[in-house]
């Protein structure tokens, strides 16, 4: 998805219409979808305030209309990495390590372990704000750069992924 207003994301909803169209003509049954990033939310902390920018907002009404009434998923990009570098949350928090960020949010007592999950819960909830509270949400991206800013290195790129697996293996 584009990284802001405008642009293409103007057209975007149309063009997600006529590729489903185009592909339902054909006989095909493929989903059509998006992705965004967490650059779209704000107030993502606590999670249960999360929400889409303003911006944001305007022209992903439609397309979150779209996915609703096809059940297709919206894609999201969450990268931790992010958040720890703009000094927001530890290393250990954004690396799924123990840390003191760990905490309850105060409007639904959900614990949150890590950023991953922080991130992911403010999705759903912008989503649910949004008129899309039914739609399923797929991780399409996430990684930690291994050079390049404060905490990127090729250790805690294997530490980020590793963990993650481990995560995902243990909430499923």
């Amino acid at each position: 998805m584009p990284r802001g207003p405008g642009g293409a994301g103007t057209v975007l909803f149309q063009a997600m219409q006529n590729i489903d169209k185009a592909l339902s003509e054909a006989g095909l049954s493929i989903p059509v979808s998006t992705t965004t990033y967490m650059g779209a939310f704000v107030d993502t902390y606590p999670p249960s305030c999360g929400r889409f920018s303003d911006d944001y907002l305007n022209f992903l009404k439609p397309v979150i209309g779209f996915l609703v009434s096809k059940r297709y998923p919206l894609l999201v990009n969450i990268y931790t990495y992010f958040g720890y570098k703009n000094g927001d949350v530890s290393l250990e928090f954004s690396l799924f390590k123990p840390s003191s960020n760990e905490f309850n949010d105060p409007n639904n007592q959900l614990h949150h372990q890590n950023l991953f999950d922080s991130n992911l819960d403010s999705v759903y909830v912008a989503l649910e704000k949004s008129g899309g509270g039914s739609l399923e949400v797929v991780v399409s991206e996430s990684g930690w750069p291994t050079q390049g800013g404060p905490g990127a290195s090729v250790g805690n790129a294997e530490a980020y992924i590793n963990n993650l697996i481990q995560h995902i293996r243990h909430v499923r």
